[in-house]
Parts: structure tokens; C-alpha cells; sequence
């Protein structure tokens, strides 16, 4: 049996069928949009979890398949599960996608064009934050486009997609997908049910660094710094996670005015689990240059300068990659020539 040519196995990528699928409930002022980003997609389906205002006639309204569950107790593993459970078998790649959040344009193309023979997962970059002038500022690989068989949805809150079978991903920047957060939202609206699967089940990383990561954004730093210890405490932590949560508890340090040896120690740390990091790299030398100590902070920058993969980033920081690095190592060298 010979294997298809090149035009033959275009048009059977071509021929890959597309679902995107997502939860709701309140949605009503975003379902339209989400509806209009998903338009080229096979299949739009949406399991709704509860609204009492018009998301599921505004879904339905835009050509979206709307079914309805009430999912208790409330876990939202469980409702994105059953959100992929209606997805028609035949289905070849799942897009998960919130009502909040945007695919970008021609992202039908990108995805079947970065859905190379034996790919499970597609990573891109998920824009979850902006700068004023609209460029990004967090970035992280997302996770939520995926064949449609072999994955599950695992964990109640900050849940993600675990592989039950083959898992092979590719990473891509050829499309991109957009967290839009609803201004009236309140940013704490999550913090009581993470703190409370941090308490049932103590022994989970996930929970633990996710409890942080709310506690920082709240500006609880002291009661963030506690929760990490618990978490370092913890075995078999996944290291870039590690890393990551190493430059929170820094930046706790920072916020308290703790003073050099303990942000810099935190930041070693950080380094020492994900040395493979730009970003990593790129905040020692962001505080080894504010403390003064400029031949550390050149040190940190050549090491920072020297990672070219940015797939390798747990967190893509956009800023590290865009000249910003080049920049402080300018003002370092000027530093170095000028203590000879």
C-alpha cells in the first residue's frame, strides 16, 4: 500500500473534523463573540451549568448546540468531562474553549496545519494578560486543543487535561488563544474554592501552588509565603512548576521588603529547577542589577541570552524576548567599563 502524496495528504488534513466545546453559566454578554470565534469550526457545542439569564438563547441563537446539567457537588473536571462527552465521536481535534476567551483569526488553518501525523496536542500561547497598549504580558503554552479520544479532564478547580493513552504534542505560534476577562468579575472569585481543595486534599501540588498564586495576586503575601513552604514540603513537584512558584515566593519577598539575601536565595532556586528558562535567568538579573551587584547581573543576562527556545518557558514572559534583556545588558556593560 503506497503512502498518500503531498496534495493527497492535504486534503485529508483538510478533511480533519473540528469541534470546540466549553461550559457556561452567565455568560449572556460574551456568548455571541465566542459563538463568532468558534464560526469555523465542524461542531460548537456547550454544556451549561446553570445560567439564569439568556446565554443558552444567545448560544443557540448563533447556531451553538446548548445542552444543560447541573453538576453537583460543583467540580469543574467534571463538568468540562461532561462538556467532551458530547463531542460526536467522529471528531478528530477538540478545542476547549471558555466563553471568555477568543481564538484567533484563521486559527482553522494553524491547527490543521500543526496537526502533523501522530499529534495528540497542540501547545500555543495562551494570552491571559495585557499590557495598556495591548500588547501581551502573560503568556503561558496552552494545552486545550486535543484529539478527541485519550484525554480527561483531572482536578476540581485549575483543572487541566491528563493523557490516557499516546500523548505527543507540538507546539505552535501560528495561532494564538485570548483570556478576555469580564471587568465585573471579582478576581477573588476563586480563592474560597481553592482554599478549600487545599484543605481536603493537603497533599496535592496543585492545589497548594494554585492557593498561592490567588493569595499573591490578592496581595496576601505572608499567607502566601506560608502555603509555599507546605508546598516545598511536598514530594515528586514537577520542576518548571517549582521554578515558577520560586519566583512568587521572591516576589512576595519583594512586596515585603524583605531584603536581598532572601529574594536572590528564592531566585537561585528558581534557576537551579529550570535553568533552561529565559525568564528564570532574566529575573536574577533584573534584582542581582537592582541590589547592585552588576557582575552577577551580567552573569544572569549572558545566561538568559544564551536560551533560544522559547518553548521551553513555563510562563512566556513576551517582554524577555522583545529586546527588553538586550537593553538592561547595555546599561550593565556601561556599569562593568565604568568600575574598571
Amino acid at each position: 500500500m503506497t503512502k498518500p502524496g503531498p496534495s493527497e495528504f492535504n486534503i485529508i488534513m483538510k478533511a480533519l473534523k473540528i469541534a470546540v466545546y466549553g461550559i457556561a453559566k452567565n455568560e449572556e454578554t460574551v456568548a455571541a463573540r465566542w459563538a463568532a470565534s468558534a464560526a469555523e469550526a465542524d461542531v460548537r457545542v456547550v454544556l451549561d451549568t446553570g445560567s439564569t439569564d439568556r446565554t443558552v438563547q444567545v448560544l443557540a441563537a448563533n447556531g451553538v448546540e446548548v445542552h444543560r446539567a447541573l453538576i453537583t457537588p460543583w467540580r469543574f473536571d467534571e463538568a468540562r468531562n461532561r462538556s467532551l462527552d458530547l463531542v460526536p465521536a467522529d471528531v478528530d481535534i477538540c478545542i476547549s474553549l471558555d466563553l471568555d476567551e477568543v481564538l484567533s483569526p484563521g486559527w482553522r488553518d494553524e491547527v490543521i496545519k500543526a496537526w502533523i501525523p501522530g499529534t495528540t496536542m497542540i501547545r500555543y500561547p495562551f494570552i491571559t494578560g495585557f499590557h495598556q497598549n495591548g500588547s501581551p504580558s502573560q503568556v503561558s503554552w496552552g494545552h486545550k486543543v486535543h484529539k478527541r479520544d485519550g484525554y480527561r479532564w483531572k482536578y476540581a478547580i485549575h483543572e487541566i487535561l491528563r493523557p490516557v493513552g499516546q500523548h505527543q504534542e507540538v507546539f505552535t505560534q501560528g495561532f494564538k488563544i485570548e483570556h478576555l476577562e469580564v471587568k465585573e468579575r471579582s478576581p477573588d472569585r476563586y480563592l474560597d474554592i481553592i482554599r478549600q481543595w487545599s484543605l481536603l486534599e493537603p497533599d496535592e501540588p496543585r492545589y497548594q501552588q494554585y492557593l498561592a498564586r490567588n493569595l499573591f495576586d490578592q496581595g496576601k503575601y505572608e499567607e502566601c509565603l506560608a502555603v509555599l513552604e507546605k508546598y516545598f514540603n511536598l514530594p515528586n513537584l514537577d520542576a518548571p512548576e517549582k521554578a515558577f512558584s520560586y519566583r512568587i515566593q521572591a516576589w512576595c519577598y519583594r512586596q515585603l521588603n524583605a531584603g536581598p539575601d532572601l529574594i536572590v536565595e528564592a531566585l537561585l532556586k528558581a534557576v537551579a529547577n529550570s535553568p533552561r528558562e529565559r525568564e528564570t535567568w532574566a529575573h536574577l538579573a533584573e534584582e542581582m542589577y537592582f541590589f547592585g551587584n552588576i557582575p552577577n547581573a551580567y552573569s544572569a543576562l549572558t545566561n538568559a541570552l544564551r536560551i533560544k527556545d522559547v518553548y521551553q518557558s513555563y510562563r512566556l514572559e513576551p517582554d524577555v524576548w522583545n529586546g527588553k534583556l538586550e537593553m538592561m545588558m547595555d546599561k550593565v556593560i556601561v556599569e562593568l567599563k565604568r568600575s574598571l
